[in-house]
């Protein structure tokens, strides 16, 4: 299990970060992000999003372009679509300018609504607006659907820079011309990946454009002519002109996240931590996740609200450095209280280890008392048996002696039996002698009281 000041270092990295997939990057780093490349664009952009701008008004139109502007081939046409507002546009005859942002790799609504600039000054110079929409994406997709313009190396052949400059000046050209406009001057715009797109067509195509205006576009980044690292230091110092403190904390998470996925079961805990819908099966997957997610906020960094990437306050790595130190301030106190808890619970651990030594030597006492008990309980059971041995024997002896002194009664008695009975017959004939002495007497007594009144 992750430790908690690991544990709330990656939480804290991706609660205030864009929670947004990211795509693979390369391996770890050499500066601060692990990756010498800089992000891809997010997939899920090239789809429409949903926002509340409703000041933005403009028409949506298609424009049927050749799929290659390059070659005689026979191919077939698709459908770009572009986004025009014409609402402050002074028109040809006062030589009203035309803005064109040059369509990123997304969907060009979502680039629409968030290019305020462009809305803001358009009515300054009574221009009017248009978006075109770059191919194989958004709704501009050659051969009818996403899935058969991404089949195989063949179809997406066409999804090049080249292809996608032709299509704006194609596009711009024939707008102008159908608008009888063709003196009205053309500048360009773009951010990013677009802002690249509008400096090259000036370049490229300068009877086209007067002028660009290429907003964080980074014209030169190519590996042989920029170092790869050059991205990723700016994004550091974007973070380090916030908090140099977070800027170190970001930097140290690289080998935090390393050293939690070595752990067993660590790639778990990440996976916990993050509340990932699937558990990583390494660490280099979240590291590029991250590495993603720091590098867009980077770039999203504007002083201002916007809903580019997703609805963010401005100045939003301050932001979250805010955000961070308040946390910060809650793990530090939630460190204290665990401070006091570990204490309390290394006293009680203390107190149950003392309890524990008492009751050992209690049942070591009464198990000493148990094996007395035991020996006497053996020892009274041995006298036992001996007792009743003795008690037998006794009790054999005494009805010996009984028997022999019955025998010697019941002789005595039969002895006494004749001699009371002698003595009774001898009596008997005592008491009938006298009986019949005392009958002469009275017979002679009578006899001579009769002689005498004779």
């Amino acid at each position: 299990m992750a430790s908690p000041t690991v544990s709330f270092l990656l939480l804290i990295i991706t609660t205030v970060l864009l929670p947004s997939s990211a795509s693979s990057l390369s391996s770890l780093p050499s500066y601060v992000f692990p990756s010498n490349k800089p992000p891809r664009f997010l997939c899920k952009h090239s789809h429409p999003i949903k926002t509340n701008h409703q000041q933005y008004r403009y028409e949506t139109r298609y424009f049927s372009q050749p799929l290659d502007h390059f070659s005689f081939s026979d191919l077939p046409r698709f459908r770009q679509r572009y986004l025009i507002n014409t609402e402050h546009w002074v028109g040809p005859s006062g030589l009203g300018p035309i803005f064109l942002y040059c369509g990123n790799e997304g969907d060009i609504e979502w680039f629409a609504v968030n290019t305020g600039f462009v809305w803001e000054i358009a009515p300054r110079f009574g221009a009017m607006v248009l978006f075109p929409e770059h191919r194989y994406y958004g709704e501009s997709m050659p051969y009818g659907s996403k899935e058969e313009a991404n089949r195989n190396a063949t179809t997406l052949s066409y999804l090049t820079t080249e292809q996608a400059l032709a299509d704006f000046a194609v596009l711009i050209t024939d707008l102008k011309r159908n608008l009888s406009a063709e003196g009205c001057p053309v500048v360009l715009f773009g951010g990013s990946y677009g802002g690249m797109l509008a400096a090259w067509m000036r370049l490229k195509y300068p009877h086209v454009a007067i002028g660009a205006l290429a907003s964080s576009a980074p014209i030169l980044q190519f590996e042989d002519i920029v170092p790869p690292e050059t991205f990723y230091n700016i994004v550091s110092n974007s973070f380090k002109r916030e908090s140099s403190s977070c800027f170190d904390t970001i930097k140290q998470s690289w080998n935090a996240l390393t050293s939690e996925g070595l752990r067993k079961d660590g790639l778990q805990q990440l996976s916990k931590t993050f509340r990932l819908c699937r558990e990583l099966k390494s660490v280099q997957d979240l590291a590029n996740w991250l590495d993603s997610a720091f590098s867009y906020l980077a770039m999203v960094n504007y002083p201002y609200r916007s809903n580019f990437l997703m609805p963010l306050p401005g100045h939003p790595i301050r932001e979250r450095e805010k955000y961070i130190f308040s946390r910060n301030q809650e793990l530090n106190r939630l460190e204290k209280k665990l401070e006091a808890s570990r204490e309390d619970f290394e006293k009680g651990r203390k107190a149950l280890k003392d309890e524990k030594s008492n009751i050992e030597l209690t049942l070591a006492s009464l198990s000493k008392r148990e094996e007395t008990v035991l020996e006497r309980e053996a020892l009274l059971s041995k006298k036992k048996q001996e007792l009743l041995v003795s008690q037998e024997k006794i009790a054999n002896k005494e009805s010996d002696e009984i028997c022999k002194i019955i025998a010697s009664h019941e002789t005595m008695l039969r002895t006494r039996k004749f001699e009371f009975k002698a003595e009774l017959e001898i009596m008997f004939k005592i008491t009938k002698d006298e009986v019949e002495m005392k009958r002469l007497l009275n017979n002679i007594h009578l006899h001579a009281t009769i002689c005498m009144h004779a």
